[in-house]
């Protein structure tokens, strides 16, 4: 899937950057295989910590404060953050529970929250995923790539 995104990418001429908390870098790793990935694949900003996301992507604490970082609008704002920061025309975040649980843990393991943000569009990927830490983020990471390429596949071609 990763290489029809690429080509789709690269015919829309649109360049890409993203922010990843759960994934930990599986998605820049997906990019960065194909020969060819800096014609659109500017970077990846991994903030796994709570304080980087507000620290490196501008995530309001405010919003973690109400929403949690496991939550739809932190995923957007992630996106967001990442496409201001690489300077890209999209920008594609992961955050949530890979496991295992925990009693503080503000949503179920395998909840995780794609944001999306392209010039055209604004919208966060909700997941419930099954299987252990490892199945989770890889699940993520394709479910991103994947949600991605569906959203740009169904949008009109011009800018």
């Amino acid at each position: 899937m990763i290489e029809a995104l690429f080509a789709t990418l690269k015919e829309k001429h649109y360049t890409i950057s993203c922010a990843e908390s759960c994934t930990g870098g599986l998605l820049a790793d997906a990019f960065v295989a194909l020969g060819g990935a800096s014609e659109v694949f500017a970077g990846s900003a991994v903030c796994y910590m709570t304080p980087t996301k507000t620290m490196v992507l501008g995530v309001p604490k405010d919003i973690i404060a109400e929403k949690t970082v496991v939550s739809s609008e932190v995923a957007l704002a992630m996106a967001e953050g990442c496409r201001a920061l690489y300077q890209t025309d999209i920008g594609l975040s992961s955050t949530g529970l890979a496991g295992p649980a925990t009693p503080s843990d503000p949503a179920p393991v395998g909840t995780v929250y794609i944001g999306i943000v392209t010039p055209k569009e604004k919208t966060v990927l909700s997941l419930h995923l099954e299987g252990n830490r490892k199945d989770i983020r890889h699940k993520a990471a394709e479910e991103a790539i994947a949600g991605l390429y569906r959203l740009l596949k169904a949008e009109p071609s011009e800018l």
